[in-house]
């Protein structure tokens, strides 16, 4: 929430969504205000629709091994941004994919949330039927992360169900 107030600050148009439990509530809305939402436990259809209108998805979580979130935000074609020390990280950075971000200070998560905003969000979000084809080409050069992000995701995600067959395998 401080990153988002950071970037709010700076003057860009951000809202955050928090999705799930937390005792911060309170704390996140009377830090962002209006431009924060709350909603608590989201599942089914409403989750898919919070997850098709997302820009990017942050995952600060230093102690999870790894969360399905992140899955699910990666499969709905949602830039991710994770914590260096969880476990999202690491599987990122040893598939050389996602940005990730070392420490949990403000100022580095600002950063990191406003590169994929500015670099890669907001000229996705440009007007389709303007763009020529030197804009063409340059929009194709910015998806070329998440071209390489989804094959080490993929990559990743198979090397796990192989680690999990294999645990079954030597457990019967």
């Amino acid at each position: 929430a401080q990153a988002v107030r950071r970037m709010i600050d700076a003057g860009l148009p951000v809202h955050l969504v928090c999705a799930g439990r937390g005792d911060e509530r309170d704390a996140i809305l009377a830090l962002l205000g209006d431009r924060a939402s709350c909603p608590g436990v989201v599942t089914g259809e409403p989750l898919a629709r919070l997850y098709a209108s997302a820009d990017l998805f942050a995952f600060p979580s230093e102690v999870e091994t790894f969360g399905q979130v992140v899955i699910e935000a990666l499969a709905s074609g949602l830039p991710v941004v994770a914590a260096a020390n969880g476990g999202t990280g690491r599987l990122f950075l040893d598939q050389g994919a996602g940005l990730v971000v070392e420490g949990n200070e403000p100022e580095a998560w600002a950063a990191a949330l406003t590169t994929l905003r500015t670099q890669v969000v907001t000229p996705l979000r440009g007007e389709a039927d303007s763009l020529d084809a030197e804009d063409w080409e340059r929009l194709k050069s910015l998806m070329a992360p998440y071209e390489a992000w989804q094959a080490a995701f993929a990559s990743a995600f198979e090397a796990w169900l192989g680690d999990l067959a294999e645990g079954a395998r030597e457990t019967t």
